[in-house]
């Protein structure tokens, strides 16, 4: 099987906010500008969990690896994102819909 690839441009950010900073939400934008701080490989794994709703089997079937490997890459994703998106004195936002 080929494994997949995700633009960014593709993605369907419908569960997010588009207000500028609303107080319990974080932007698309901001959302966004995090995700293209990801290494590939986490962002990719990450998108397709969070955002396309593959379930752990698919994403392992689509991108060629063990399921063991995608369970680690979307771990690490998560706290790679929270850093990005937290370590910026804001105050707690959260994103709406799944995370």
């Amino acid at each position: 099987m080929t494994p997949i690839t995700v633009s960014l441009d593709d993605i369907n950010l419908s569960n997010i906010s588009d207000k500028k900073d609303p107080p319990d939400t974080l932007s698309r934008e901001l959302i966004q500008d995090a995700l293209d701080k990801l290494p590939y490989k986490f962002r990719n794994t990450l998108v397709l969990r969070e955002i396309e709703g593959l379930s752990y089997e698919e994403i392992s079937q689509a991108l060629n690896i063990s399921i063991g490997t995608v369970e680690s890459r979307i771990s690490r994703a998560r706290k790679m994102l929270k850093k990005i998106l937290f370590l910026k004195d804001r105050p707690s936002y959260t994103i709406e819909g799944r995370v």
